[in-house]
């Protein structure tokens, strides 16, 4: 097999990490991406395992593939996928799972390219505040992210994917990812 990024994009709550750890759960590596904002302990992040959490000075000095910054309630939040994360994680085991923005998937194909695999991950703005309020999230969050979406047009970025899941059962959404991620095919662009 050849070395592919496999990068799960989609809008807030469609289930990105969900999918990135049902990846973790096959035993498949996957790339941390850092961020400035704070450890989360309602959603019980870990460092190194959901993100690498740092500061301002250490994420603008990293070599980046891709940064990104979201408003939050305390301030502006940065967030970035690392090169060296994504290259070590390939070396070792010929593919790397990854979450990414839109931007972020372009990135990643200028800078890695013909390796990478786009999967685009959807749900109803409905199912998506489901989600979140399921989860916790303050209502300000809620509906900051759901106008954030629909602004950016987030469920209609389907178009750079090689892959669409519409995550509305969870097990047909893991045959789905098993299926692109343990059984790559030939004709994947």
């Amino acid at each position: 097999m050849k070395e592919r990024i496999i990068v799960f994009y989609g809008p807030s709550g469609c289930g990105k990490s969900t999918m990135i750890e049902y990846c973790r759960s096959l035993g498949l590596p996957v790339a941390v991406n850092y961020t400035t904002r704070s450890l989360r302990d309602k959603d019980n992040e870990v460092d190194g395992i959901h993100y690498h959490f740092v500061s301002e000075d250490v994420f603008f000095s990293m070599d980046l593939v891709e940064r990104n910054s979201y408003p939050s309630e305390d301030g502006l939040k940065w967030y970035g996928i690392g090169r060296e994360e994504i290259t070590s994680k390939m070396k070792e085991n010929k593919q790397v799972i990854v979450i990414a923005e839109i931007n972020g998937i372009k990135e990643l194909k200028k800078a890695f390219p013909g390796q990478v695999i786009a999967v685009f991950i959807t749900v109803s703005l409905t199912e998506m505040e489901r989600r979140m309020r399921k989860r916790g999230d303050s209502e300000k969050s809620i509906q900051t992210r759901i106008s954030n979406a629909i602004q950016r047009k987030e469920h209609n970025q389907g178009y750079l994917a090689d892959h669409i899941i519409e995550n509305w059962d969870l097990e047909q959404s893991f045959a789905q990812v098993r299926q692109i991620v343990l059984q790559p095919k030939n004709n994947e662009r």
